[in-house]
């Protein structure tokens, strides 16, 4: 008699996530433009967000607004607004609630 486990080459493993379904099913025919469009507007948004978040840490540590933002502003940028729930992460990503306990 055989056994079937989960192992994969000797490691213990989970099996695979289900994989998602093809994009040609979730997306109507020749509706590409409009998705690029949409796609491209969001990241612009997210990136004006970011930027201007970035700059208040900046002045903050007393930047000039003529100043070159650092990477480092933007990664506090980021963590700043993740820790506050404005910038959860992936936009379509389910969001955890908040309890006010």
């Amino acid at each position: 008699s055989t056994t079937h486990s989960t192992t994969n080459n000797g490691n213990n493993s989970s099996p695979a996530p289900p994989q998602p379904p093809p994009l040609t099913d979730l997306v109507a025919p020749n509706a590409s433009q409009e998705i690029t469009i949409i796609v491209s507007t969001l990241a612009k948004m997210y990136a004006q967000r970011l930027t201007t978040a970035a700059r208040r840490v900046a002045s903050a540590e007393g930047y000039s607004q003529d100043e070159k933002l650092l990477p480092r502003h933007f990664r506090t940028a980021h963590l700043v607004r993740r820790e506050k729930g404005v910038d959860p992460g992936f936009f379509m990503a389910k969001q955890q609630q908040q309890s006010n306990a």
